[in-house]
């Protein structure tokens, strides 16, 4: 049966997905818990949820799905560990320096690749495994097809999110919220720039970067036939009301294995007064029917809701089977033990029976008192007896045994398994190099690129697959230079069924000498390397640790391009295994969605000239189309340091990155001549960024 996994912010939101029949809760610290607006748990609390609901056969997960810094690598070891002795069943994780270490330190501990890892195809199944990982937790985007093909061919299980509140970009690849409040997604939590009003014209009066809810509630039975092992429910809400019926829905269908009914969506409608729900990336029918319309906040519970706490708040929900065993004879304490669904048996002994009294003890009275087990964790499944004929025993005797004899099995059930456990060893420690960092250029066309561009001699080139294949000649100049590596950079989105069409190109590329590939997305490393090509990180890599750094060293990079979510200071401090680049100039891509946001609010596909998006503000960002006809936000600003040239230059980099995406191509070799001190070209709208 499909596991049912749900979100508890709170012990109450606890006892409520408990109550309401979740397989799984999936819990988290403030400290490092990506949905913390949502809820958190401290260390007693987390201690307290991890033992009720183990023994109440329910699994807990503790999130631990931001990434990290250098400077939290430690704390987030030692919440790793608490949660760990509290017997918490898995992490789930969305840094790969962070499961690498876990995998070394805990060696038979459950590891869900989280959603941060952005895993939208096989490759990145297989990438999340080679890490440790015992379960890839899938990227929204994906269609019943797509999933139904990496659960065939994936060594390890599969999460699929199947209700709650959807961001308009793919996991991992959103910076919109650290660019516009500095809340990072990636590294703290999201402050939800996306469901702001914006417009494609004068006036920000819509929500085109605002999803519906997605609720894939008559779709269980076809996930868990592709062999989905888990699907998870997310509420948006604090209130642990809203956790309850959500969870008693999905529970009741995939129990009964039919759809909600109608009374079901329209009370989940109402709870959450929502606009509507989306399964459209399930259903490949993406588009403007995938838009919602924001709701008010809630400033009380709905009348619907007003019975269900005092549900959950009842009596004890009965979950766990038991067997009862009574022996009951003459001259003999009484014995009676109970058997669980995992094999732990308590055993009590109480008084002799009498060999008078006002009623004779039966199998049938005795059967009768066992099965009454409210109010506890557990139901009897079945009563195996012997009495001895002409025996006395009060029932409130019996009830007594019996209420012993569970309390002493939850006594089992409660206690924690131990773990093996190594030290951690986060290996050598490297020392910046004193060199000045070489220019290195990126472009989204090969129209940027130009004679005087190549005579400026950059390390570096990037040039997408697509451009490099319909334009070769533009980089002529650039082998001509005899310094700048020509380098064809892959999309940071290639689902499966796209990544054959990518190998081929590469493979063309050979033929014009291409020798280097810009990965975007940890997947794609592999695939890349087999075919006998050296392999350089992108930003999508989300490299904010050392330890990232060394799972890239590990995986054979040349070379990684550091988040741009991080500050200067934290940049000096990180131990380069391999060579490192920075972002220094460009539009910083804020998000990348799925659903063409041109189309889905104009109309029309506008994608080839892009399009410009206004927030109430003013601030303008650009969009423009990614490969497979994605889109791709931008900044307002440009990021600017080449007056800060002396804070990036001491940084122990390799490579100082010029992003260009809208300019032209006067304005690229004006740039890079700036960059390299020979002009004083300025752009007009500028930024740090999140460098100081």
């Amino acid at each position: 049966m499909l596991e049912l996994s749900a979100p508890a912010g709170s012990p109450e939101a606890v006892r409520a997905a408990v109550h309401s029949g979740a397989s799984a809760v999936w819990l988290g610290f403030y400290d490092c818990n990506s949905r913390r607006n949502f809820g958190s748990l401290n260390e007693n609390q987390m201690a307290a949820a991890a033992e009720y609901c183990r023994i109440r056969g329910v699994k807990t997960y503790v999130t631990l799905d931001t990434l990290l810094r250098d400077s939290s690598l430690e704390l987030y070891l030692s919440l790793a560990e608490k949660a760990v002795n509290m017997g918490v069943d898995a992490l789930i994780v969305g840094d790969m320096g962070l499961m690498k270490a876990l995998r070394q330190i805990y060696p038979d501990l459950a590891l869900h690749a989280g959603s941060r890892m952005g895993i939208h195809s096989l490759s990145g199944v297989m990438h999340a495994a080679s890490l440790g990982a015992t379960r890839a937790i899938l990227a929204k985007e994906l269609s019943a097809d797509k999933i139904r093909e990496i659960c065939r061919s994936s060594p390890i299980e599969i999460e699929v999110y199947c209700h709650g509140p959807m961001c308009i970009s793919y996991d991992g690849l959103c910076y919109m919220s650290a660019f516009t409040s500095r809340r990072s997604c990636n590294l703290d939590y999201c402050s939800k720039p996306c469901r702001l009003s914006y417009g494609f014209g004068a006036k920000a009066d819509s929500f085109p970067l605002y999803l519906a809810e997605l609720s894939l509630s008559a779709h269980l039975e076809e996930l868990e036939s592709f062999g989905v092992k888990s699907v998870a429910i997310e509420t948006g809400s604090k209130h642990p009301e809203h956790t309850a019926i959500i969870t008693d829905i999905y529970a009741r269908s995939i129990k009964n294995r039919r759809k909600p009914s109608e009374h079901d969506m329209s009370l989940l409608l109402e709870a959450f007064q929502s606009s509507g729900f989306t399964d459209g990336y399930y259903t490949g029918n993406t588009g403007a029917d995938m838009l919602g319309i924001p709701g008010k906040p809630q400033k009380k519970l709905p009348s619907t809701l007003s019975s269900v706490r005092a549900d959950y708040m009842g009596q004890d929900a009965q979950r766990v089977p038991v067997t009862f065993y009574g022996l009951f004879q003459r001259g003999k304490p009484a014995r009676l033990a109970a058997q669980d669904d995992k094999g732990n048996t308590a055993k009590v002994e109480g008084p002799i029976p009498d060999m008078i009294g006002k009623k004779e003890l039966t199998s049938v009275t005795l059967q009768t008192q066992l099965y009454k087990t409210g109010n506890t964790p557990y139901y009897c499944t079945g009563v195996k007896s012997i009495v001895d004929r002409g025996i006395y025993i009060d029932n409130s005797e019996i009830s007594r045994l019996r209420n012993e004899c569970l309390q002493e099995l939850s006594l089992l059930r409660r206690a924690v398994k131990p773990r093996k456990k190594f030290e951690f060893h986060a290996g050598l420690r490297y020392l910046n190099t004193e060199e000045r960092p070489d220019i290195t250029i990126s472009v989204l066309k090969a129209d940027q690129l130009s004679n005087e561009l190549a005579g400026l001699k950059p390390s570096a080139i990037y040039v997408p697959v697509d451009e490099l294949i319909d334009a070769p000649y533009k980089i002529t100049p650039f082998w001509e230079n005899g310094k700048t590596i020509i380098c064809a950079s892959l999309p940071p989105i290639i689902q499966d069924g796209e990544e054959e069409a990518i190998l081929k190109k590469l493979n063309h590329l050979r033929e014009i000498h291409i020798e280097d590939v810009l990965v975007n997305n940890p997947g794609h490393i592999q695939a890349v390397k087999a075919m006998g090509f050296r392999v350089r990180g992108d930003y999508g890599l989300n490299v904010t640790n050392s330890q990232t750094l060394k799972v890239l060293k590990d995986d054979g990079l040349e070379s990684a391009t550091l988040s741009f979510e991080l500050k200067l200071s934290e940049i000096r401090e990180l131990s380069k295994c391999i060579d490192t680049e920075l972002v220094v100039y460009g539009r910083i891509p804020l998000l990348i969605t799925e659903n063409c946001i041109i189309k889905s609010s104009m109309g029309v596909c506008n994608c080839d000239t892009g399009a410009q998006l206004r927030d109430k503000h003013g601030s303008v960002y650009p969009v423009l189309k990614a490969a497979g006809c994605r889109s791709m936000v931008f900044s307002p600003k440009k990021l600017y340091l080449a007056d800060r040239q002396r804070h990036y230059t001491r940084l122990g980099l390799w490579g100082a990155r010029l992003m260009f995406t809208t300019e032209n191509e006067k304005e690229c070799v004006q740039i890079a001549q700036r960059y390299l001190n020979l002009s004083r070209h300025e752009p007009v709208s500028r930024t740090r960024g999140l460098y100081y």
